[in-house]
């Protein structure tokens, strides 16, 4: 329950007062919660034998509270303790800590998308740059090569394509992997974050919706 040691001493204060108990001491320590309670000689096993279950001392102690349904605690994404009024408190809070997953999900899938554009780009164009005969690789030295990449902008580490990549036919794979790219591209910065989450919940739907048929 939400009772503070202060309002649980008082009760125990005032059970003492009324003779139902003889003494108590509070032997809570590092936030555990311990309390040792003293009854008169003979009264706790006489209710017992009456309330086998206990259930009449721990009202009187009041170690149980009643709590309406929709009053939540529940641990937030930072493993802190967090109350909610209501199950649609809790929904909606969630929804908003799961929709900004979303937008860094969104934003990882275009970095990525965009850094292998740029590379197989990159790539096409060393393949033609070679093709055409306006950067020769062989029988020369690599700094006079990377001098000729440099003024094409492009990064050294193509020198370590192999031969049996530079091709014509390997251009227009990658040239193939690039429009499905921009394609998937344009879909995903054209769709919301809320749309993307509302999709999985759909798929997942799906999925799982046979199994409650």
């Amino acid at each position: 329950a939400d009772t503070s040691y202060e309002q649980f001493e008082k009760i125990l204060n005032k059970l003492e007062d009324q003779m139902y108990i003889k003494d108590w001491q509070n032997r809570s320590k590092d936030g555990n919660i311990e309390y040792e309670i003293i009854f008169p000689k003979k009264t706790l096993s006489a209710m017992l034998d009456t309330d086998p279950d206990g259930e009449k001392i721990v009202a009187k102690l009041k170690l149980v509270k009643q709590v309406p349904e929709d009053l939540l605690w529940v641990l937030d994404e930072n493993h802190k303790l967090r109350h909610f009024n209501s199950i649609v408190d809790v929904v909606k809070y969630f929804v908003k800590y799961r929709l900004t997953k979303y937008n860094d999900r969104k934003n990882r899938l275009v970095g990525i998308l965009e850094k292998k554009y740029d590379e197989n780009s990159k790539l096409v164009k060393f393949i033609e740059l070679v093709c055409k005969g306006k950067l020769k690789i062989r029988n020369r030295s690599k700094v006079d090569i990377k001098a000729d990449m440099d003024k094409e902008n492009l990064p050294i580490v193509l020198m370590q394509t192999p031969m049996s990549k530079v091709t014509i036919e390997e251009r227009d794979e990658l040239l193939k992997q690039n429009e499905e790219i921009r394609r998937e591209l344009e879909y995903i910065r054209s769709t919301t974050i809320e749309q993307m989450y509302i999709n999985d919940l759909i798929e997942l739907r799906k999925k799982i919706e046979k199994d409650f048929i």
